[in-house]
């Protein structure tokens, strides 16, 4: 799937705007969820995702797919949600 060069701007702006990690110059850069998960302990105001972090990528993407799912506002498939 390709990423609109100005959504991928606009992603990569956001992120970087939250100081969680080094700034991100790529969105491939966030392929990993790393970033993701920092963001979602941020937003709990815990290190739950350090737990998160030692397992595979997929695990990762579940966990935020998981969050995403369990605080979107508006029904939608987990393809639509990242």
């Amino acid at each position: 799937m390709t990423l609109h060069a100005t959504r991928g701007a606009a992603l990569l702006s956001w992120v970087n705007s939250l100081h969680v990690a080094d700034p991100v110059e790529a969105v491939l850069q966030l392929q990993d969820c790393s970033i993701f998960i920092k963001i979602i302990d941020r937003i709990h105001g815990t290190e739950e995702g350090q737990q998160i972090l030692k397992q595979p990528v997929s695990e990762r993407l579940d966990f935020v797919c998981s969050f995403l799912q369990k605080n979107r506002k508006h029904p939608s498939s987990p393809e639509c949600l990242v």
